[in-house]
């Protein structure tokens, strides 16, 4: 560390810490721990004010990667922070150890209890709070917490509020805006008391193949199931005898596809996330076969409806999908 301050400014020290190894625990939400390959940490502190700016925190582990910038200042109301949390894509055990128990303590912990499963595809989370209180578990002082978030996730199951049955989503776009949820793009939603659906596109559902995988034996058998919902396994059961017996079931789709691009064999999925491989030649349609309509929804609270931001992001994702 050393001291850059000039003149009869009190002492500041900046620093530059570099590290390996070392373990995150999130015992609370009973995931595994999660090995550190390594951390860094940049930033400056002036003792005599009780200010710290934390320039940059980067910490990666768990096949994720997390880098936080902060700034906090002591006050006559208690401790301020302000940060900004941003994350690589990661599965759900390494993001819950990876969130760092003072930063949006409050959104942490809802994450932490209510989503049991998700394909998280990073984001940024922003978040202030005038008042934070202590580090340790429950000495966080939520009372003054201000979080915003955007971030991108596939195959999730959450719990919303507590007594509520739990809601799988399997892709979905969420956006906070001051501890409010603005917008969520959702594939066959429930319904909600509370929240208004709104049509965004019809998607659909293709059979695609590996190629080579017509001449691997029985087709049928290498059929792969994917479980897009009850919509998609009514339409399915319908017209089954295009594809016959699944020999195999996954319930998540980027998996399934992993496994047909590494192993063989057929299934279907969005168009959409599949037009890349057939354009490299990785896959094909598999001609005649029968195609599903997959619809994406805007779901956002009702008590938004009419507000300039909500509408001009309805209007930009209609632009997007259409």
């Amino acid at each position: 560390m050393s001291d850059v301050s000039q003149g009869s400014d009190p002492p500041q020290w900046q620093f530059a810490l570099d590290g390996k190894n070392g373990v995150l625990e999130a015992a609370e939400f009973n995931v595994p721990p999660v090995t550190i390959d390594n951390w860094s940490a940049r930033g400056s502190i002036i003792p005599r004010r009780g200010f710290i700016d934390l320039t940059e925190f980067r910490l990666s582990g768990g096949v994720g990667e997390a880098t936080i910038k902060a700034t906090t200042q002591a006050g006559p109301q208690g401790q301020s922070v302000t940060a900004e949390f941003n994350v690589s894509p990661m599965p759900l055990a390494t993001l819950k150890a990876l969130w760092p128990r003072a930063v949006a303590s409050g959104t942490r912990d809802w994450v932490g209890k209510n989503v049991s499963a998700v394909n998280f595809k990073g984001g940024t989370l922003r978040y202030t709070n005038s008042n934070v209180g202590g580090i340790e578990p429950g000495s966080v002082s939520t009372e003054m917490e201000r979080v915003g978030a955007s971030f991108e996730a596939s195959d999730a199951v959450f719990t919303p509020l507590p007594g509520m049955p739990a809601i799988t989503a399997p892709n979905m776009s969420i956006r906070i805006n001051d501890n409010v949820l603005d917008i969520a793009v959702l594939y066959a939603p429930k319904l909600l008391p509370g929240f208004r659906v709104e049509l965004l596109q019809e998607e659909q559902l293709v059979l695609v193949r590996a190629h080579g995988s017509e001449n691997a034996g029985d087709e049928k058998k290498s059929y792969v199931y994917v479980d897009w919902g009850p919509l998609f396994a009514a339409q399915h059961e319908a017209s089954s005898a295009a594809v016959g017996e699944s020999g195999l079931l996954i319930g998540l789709g980027p998996l399934a596809l992993s496994y047909i691009l590494r192993a063989g064999g057929m299934g279907y999925f969005r168009r959409s996330s599949v037009a890349s491989h057939i354009a490299r030649g990785e896959l094909e349609l598999v001609e005649g076969a029968p195609e599903f309509t997959y619809p994406a929804y805007a779901v956002y609270p009702e008590n938004n409806d009419g507000r300039p931001d909500v509408q001009d992001a309805l209007d930009g994702l209609k632009e997007v999908v259409g």
